[in-house]
């Protein structure tokens, strides 16, 4: 394993500790028993968004082309009609169904042979 991967999930780690041991020792209000918790995940999500998911995203960004990106959206764009599709089937709604399964499969099949004809 990559010793700068090791350091940073250390690091990782010990935040996550440190904020659930922090959660732990707020007092607890009648009003929301979980505030303490809730804020100490916030703060926990906002350093580890600031220190480590908004460099990748810039970088993702800056390194890989406009078309590729756009591809990637559209690839767990469609993921999300399995969502949709699991939905309608567990409502009953075999309309539905129907139009994300057949939206589903025409857009895998499309989306996967014009990305093997670009290159």
């Amino acid at each position: 394993m990559n010793p700068h991967f090791r350091s940073r999930y250390r690091l990782l780690c010990g935040a996550a500790i440190l904020s659930l041991t922090c959660s732990l020792a707020t007092a607890e209000t009648p009003e929301d028993p979980w505030e303490g918790y809730n804020r100490a995940m916030f703060s926990f999500n906002s350093g580890l968004d600031s220190v480590l998911l908004k460099p990748i995203a810039k970088g993702y960004e800056k390194i890989v082309p406009n078309p590729v990106q756009r591809g990637v959206g559209n690839f767990f764009s469609n993921l999300g009609e399995l969502g949709n599709l699991t939905n309608n089937l567990l409502q009953g709604k075999p309309d539905g169904v129907a139009t994300s399964f057949f939206r589903f499969v025409i857009n895998s099949t499309a989306g996967w042979g014009a990305f093997r004809y670009c290159h």
